[in-house]
């Protein structure tokens, strides 16, 4: 199951395969609480897990025959009904909710809430009450609180996405699980790094929960400020009811601004000898993927090997990279050119006042390679209305040729 709660695994779903089966088990051993202990059910356990459930039931057949089960939580309590078959017999057990309880077989006290009594085989795990040794029938085993029910929170905080850049926003859901005695008033709240804005600050979720878990969930929208440096950050996740607390980090990172191509071309467009661009999650070519999510795959013209095929990016605002050291990108290729000597990548910058920034690179073909240009001194730097990178073998005469080639992460800091 997906955590919708659906049959699915994303790619396809099938409910006729081996695989596919452990919904069934699940609910089976875990939902109803049913499992065989020895060979053939001759002792088996009932140990439910109620989760959000307000009740279950269920019939597993054994070689012995089938065991009948039934519970349902109300009032705080559980009452759990089983049919034990011949020649087998069964260990018990009834959650708690960490209330202290007083628990009954068939009517009689068998655990007066710190203890067995009248000889049962009891015992307590402080969270659920065993009782073994249970033989053929139906039976009846209920616990009964005597105290309220503790408050007990879970909190499981995500993000679609927990990467960003500086001046950007990610969404986090906070998924509650509760268990109280009637309701409970949760309060989520999140802190970051100082200058980090979080909104809403407080959000309170208000939960009926008679004695059973519930769900909820809040959002929470986090701010990351334009000045803030690349680097993993830490969001604090908090969930509070009364003295109950949960508690989660989630770790942000703050990437380089730039270009990533983890969500199309981001306005990168052919240039010359090129035919088209596209964003890519593989490659045709070694090492058949990107650096990271996306890539940008350039698609050249067959065109002589040695021809220069390349792709550009014009800013509607020039970029203002006069506070980076270095602009970087990484770099991919195809190979196999016959008589080729080698192969180059060029980078060329062009600013607003008609100052061009280019360098030549050489490559490695199905490789991905790292390429940085220094922006330092430069007076180009403060505006920058071009980036283009543009790629050729050396030394032959082969033609033609496409030369597809992509890049991925063109970051500047």
């Amino acid at each position: 199951m997906n955590t919708a709660g659906q049959p699915s695994i994303g790619q396809f779903t099938s409910l006729a395969h081996g695989w596919a089966a452990a919904p069934t088990i699940a609910l089976t051993t875990d939902t109803l609480g049913v499992t065989p202990t020895s060979g053939g059910f001759a002792t088996f356990d009932v140990a439910p897990h109620p989760g959000d459930l307000a009740w279950a039931q269920g019939a597993v057949p054994t070689p012995r025959g089938t065991i009948d089960t039934s519970w349902r939580v109300e009032g705080g309590g559980m009452t759990l009904n089983v049919r034990v078959p011949r020649s087998t017999s069964a260990r018990l057990a009834v959650p708690t909710f960490g209330a202290d309880a007083v628990v009954t077989l068939d009517g009689l006290e068998v655990w007066n809430g710190t203890r067995p009594v009248g000889g049962a085989e009891a015992s307590s795990d402080g969270d659920t009450v065993y009782v073994d040794g249970v033989g053929v029938g139906s039976h009846t085993l209920a616990a009964h609180p005597t105290t309220p029910i503790p408050t007990r929170l879970s909190l499981v905080a995500t993000a679609a996405s927990t990467d960003t850049t500086a001046g950007g926003t990610i969404t986090i859901q906070g998924s509650l699980g509760v268990v109280a005695q009637s309701t409970a008033d949760v309060t989520v709240t999140a802190t970051g790094p100082a200058g980090w804005q979080l909104t809403p600050p407080a959000q309170r979720v208000h939960l009926a929960t008679p004695g059973v878990a519930a769900a909820g969930s809040a959002q929470l929208h986090v701010a990351v400020p334009a000045d803030a440096k690349p680097g993993t950050y830490q969001v604090t996740v908090t969930a509070s009811s009364g003295r109950a607390q949960a508690v989660q980090i989630v770790p942000v990172t703050v990437r380089p601004p730039g270009f990533d191509f983890d969500d199309g071309t981001q306005d990168w467009q052919a240039g010359q000898n090129t035919a088209a661009v596209a964003e890519v999650t593989s490659t045709a070519n070694g090492p058949g993927g990107c650096v990271a999510g996306g890539c940008l795959q350039a698609s050249g013209d067959e065109v002589p090997a040695t021809t220069v095929r390349s792709v550009y990016v014009a800013p509607t605002t020039p970029l203002n990279l006069s506070g980076a050291s270095t602009l970087s990108l990484d770099f991919n290729s195809w190979g196999g050119v016959p008589d080729a000597t080698g192969y180059q990548a060029i980078i060329t910058l062009t600013g607003t006042d008609g100052r061009v920034l280019t360098k030549t690179y050489p490559i490695s073909p199905n490789a991905w390679t790292p390429l940085s240009l220094a922006l330092t001194g430069w007076s180009g730097a403060s505006g920058v209305s071009r980036i283009e990178v543009g790629f050729s073998a050396l030394g032959t005469t082969y033609a033609p040729w496409g030369g597809d080639f992509q890049l991925d992460d063109v970051t500047w800091q």
